[in-house]
């Protein structure tokens, strides 16, 4: 089903996408715990109840990079807009119109060294004209340093 694996790339990939900053050499990246929690609602139908997963992710050293969220799927048609980036704080809105359209709003904050708290706010049409809202909160705590290797890109 096309919004199952749309709902499992915004939630479980963007937790990766988080941790693509930019350039780094091997070898100095951060072990990062992270902590996920997924609440999703769709119109007309009783709430779902909430999950929360926790990951181990090497990443690169630095700030959170939206603009990654667009490389994860080479194939999806999106844009990052009103990007923001005050203090320790980032905030955007990505907006795509494939593989289905969707919009999102992000708000991340850096806590102390690599540690971060983050939030996402997506809704697209699941089908049918019923509306689907994914919110999802990011916690990520350095739990050590690992060996970073930056991910090919086809740019």
């Amino acid at each position: 089903m096309k919004t199952k694996v749309y709902v499992a790339m915004l939630t479980g990939g963007i937790g990766l996408a988080l941790m693509l900053p930019g350039t780094a050499r091997a070898g100095d990246g951060s072990l990062m715990e992270v902590t996920t929690t997924i609440k999703q609602s769709m119109s007309g139908m009783p709430a779902m109840p909430s999950r929360a997963m926790t990951r181990k992710v090497c990443s690169a050293p630095g700030s959170f990079d939206p603009h990654a969220l667009n490389k994860m799927r080479p194939d999806s048609q999106c844009k990052i807009a009103n990007f923001k980036k005050q203090g320790d704080t980032v905030t955007f809105d990505q907006i795509c119109t494939a593989p289905m359209a969707m919009t999102m709003h992000g708000t991340f904050r850096t806590t102390g060294g690599a540690n971060f708290t983050g939030s996402l706010h997506a809704t697209f049409d699941a089908g049918g004209g019923q509306l689907m809202t994914v919110d999802t909160e990011y916690t990520g705590k350095q739990i050590g340093t690992c060996d970073y290797t930056p991910p090919r890109t086809s740019d």
